[in-house]
């Protein structure tokens, strides 16, 4: 079924142009994998938090970078780096309720309804110099 492998390796594609045109190194996409991210609660609601836990082993992984939004550097809300030392840069779409956690999880505090959309997580591995990516949907419900 073509139209599977086409849903499963679009995301990586746009991840792959984001690459290139970021840091101008090719990423092959046979180094690539797309990971799911658990949301808890499962239905936030406003004024409350919700965790984002990205699904996988932080193994061999030494950078995270959370998105609210498309993966872009307008949309960045942190990068984590787990080595060589550890380090935590707050970027352009950080509002100060986001916290990231050292499995990666990111938690955001006090929900607002311009909460809701999509969340991306890329995580990069050092085996390869390979790509983890995830992406999520927040929808919040009322109080």
């Amino acid at each position: 079924s073509t139209e599977k492998s086409d849903v499963i390796l679009q995301p990586l594609q746009h991840l792959q142009g984001y690459l290139l045109s970021s840091s101008c190194t090719f990423v092959s996409q046979a180094g690539n994998t797309y990971i799911s991210i658990k949301t808890v609660p499962p239905r936030p609601s406003v004024g409350k938090e919700v965790t984002f836990i990205p699904v996988g082993s932080m193994e061999n992984v030494s950078l995270c970078w959370w998105y609210r939004g498309p993966i872009q550097k307008k949309n960045e809300i942190v990068t984590y780096q787990t080595s060589p030392v550890l380090r935590v840069n707050y970027s352009n779409a950080y509002t100060g309720r986001e916290q990231i956690q050292l499995d990666c999880s990111l938690s955001i505090t006090n929900l607002t309804f311009r909460d809701n959309g999509f969340y991306a997580i890329l995580k990069k591995r050092t085996v390869q110099n390979a790509y983890d990516k995830g992406e999520v949907l927040l929808k919040i419900t009322g109080k």
